[in-house]
């Protein structure tokens, strides 16, 4: 059974869904459109000030500053190659590091190590080690380091040195060259190809006829459907970024209450009446179970990342050391396939803390901006996001027919850099004759005209 892939550009975002023939939402991700620094991209930046003592620096890269954590000691004026490992956090600038990894499905290459090595998980495995040796007949003397992935074997061999060799060219970086991105692990066609594959896509479904042509030029190889549809994709399956703000999550027999503070995520997993009776225990460790699975799915669809707390229901002793046995287990062998979960610790008030890696900025994150009416203890739509439901709104109305004149009302928050964004889309659609208002709403309003 083959899964779909939706595929949404506007002047904000390219959104990328995963859906299932029978409509199950796989994979989501909302990739901002803009030049700022993101996770894992690797810049050529400018040392601009260094303090040793601290044992850091501020870089500039390209139009954007940054902070720069380097064990070598940097001469101001110095041009070096960083990766970013923290995006812009509000105040915060984006932080970069001058040691520098890039990641495969097999292996990962690191540009200040040194020699072959295995992931902990499989240090002493034998089929680990055979493919080391086979890799050092390779690469005997290395000025790199490459350690493998726990999923990498001796079969995986010929992927792993076309992996080691794409990544060698990546870090043979030139001497000289201006300020700015140098590679982008993450770029949207790089994406595209790894969901591809990852989840068997049998068909690509786009809203940019451009883009498609692109899609199809890159992916020439694989025997994949590719469909236009440029009538509000995202809406017409199903898939409403709102809903994604949603505080709370309701299923069978339990729900979900999700809090974003500052620098975490708080989940507290709540149930209806339970009776005092013998089964009461067995009910309980039946919810926190199945709760447990749902945040699972959620921290990956919603690319939560950090720290996250979850409060399950209160457990007698011998249902906690079953729960307990059950997500040590789990975190161990499934779910934590990926890497993403770094440490995790339950106590006996059946508080679950976990530690995830942060590889991507998150759904929310990429969404949504803070209330300026409750100051940030709230959430809602951020500008871009209105911008794009207008874009979307009005592509669809022109494949109806022209649209010549246009009366654009906009919220009174709106800055001018979203006037200005709203004017780009207006001249890419041909839309010259248009007047812009400001009024006191939530959403961007228009009205058409012959």
């Amino acid at each position: 059974m083959f899964n779909r892939l939706l595929i949404e550009k506007t002047e904000c975002f390219c959104k990328l869904a995963v859906v299932e023939n029978k409509g199950a939402l796989q994979y989501l991700e909302i990739i901002p459109q803009n030049d700022e620094p993101r996770i894992a991209q690797i810049y050529f930046g400018t040392v601009r000030q260094y303090n040793a003592a601290m044992q850091s620096a501020i870089a500039d890269v390209g139009k954007y500053e940054v902070f720069l954590q380097s064990k070598r000691v940097l001469k101001q004026g110095e041009q070096i190659p960083l990766q970013i490992v923290r995006g812009r956090e509000k105040t915060k600038k984006p932080k970069a590091s001058s040691d520098i990894s890039i990641g495969g499905e097999y292996v990962v290459l690191l540009k200040e190590g040194r020699g072959i090595k295995a992931s902990k998980k499989n240090e002493g495995d034998r089929n680990t080690r055979k493919l080391i040796d086979a890799l050092k007949e390779y690469y005997p003397d290395t000025d790199f380091g490459i350690l493998l992935r726990s999923k990498a074997t001796l079969e995986h061999l010929e992927q792993a040195v076309q992996e080691i060799e794409s990544f060698r060219r990546i870090i043979g970086f030139p001497e000289k060259r201006d300020d700015g991105l140098y590679y982008d692990p993450n770029s949207e066609l790089d994406l595209i190809a790894r969901l591809v594959n990852k989840y068997r896509v049998g068909s690509i479904i786009c809203n940019r006829k451009d883009f498609l042509k692109q899609l199809k030029k890159e992916l020439a190889s694989k025997e994949i459907d590719f469909m236009l549809e440029e009538d509000s994709l995202f809406a017409r399956n199903g898939i409403r970024l709102d809903r994604f703000l949603a505080m709370e999550y309701k299923q069978d027999g339990f729900s979900l209450t999700i809090n974003y503070p500052e620098a975490l995520t708080m989940i507290d997993v709540n149930s209806g009446y339970i009776k005092n009776d013998a089964l009461r225990e067995y009910k309980i460790l039946e919810i926190n179970t199945l709760a447990f699975q749902k945040i699972m799915e959620l921290i990956e669809l919603l690319h939560l990342n950090g720290l996250i707390l979850v409060d399950f229901i209160s457990m007698n002793k011998k249902t906690y050391e079953k729960f307990s046995d059950f997500v040590e287990k789990n975190l161990a062998d499934g779910y934590n396939s990926k890497g993403r979960i770094r440490s995790y610790f339950l106590t006996e008030n059946a508080v679950l803390q976990l530690n995830a890696e942060r590889r991507i900025g998150s759904v929310i994150e990429n969404i949504a901006q803070p209330c300026p009416t409750c100051l940030g203890s709230g959430k809602y739509l951020s500008n871009d996001v209105l911008i794009d439901e207008f874009e979307l709104d009005l592509r669809s109305m022109q494949s109806f027919g022209c649209v010549r004149k246009l009366l654009l009302y906009v919220p009174d928050f709106f800055a001018e850099e979203d006037i200005e964004k709203l004017k780009l889309i207006l001249l890419k659609l041909e839309i010259d004759d248009h007047r812009i208002e400001r009024q006191s709403i939530k959403k961007v309003l228009f009205k058409a005209g012959d």
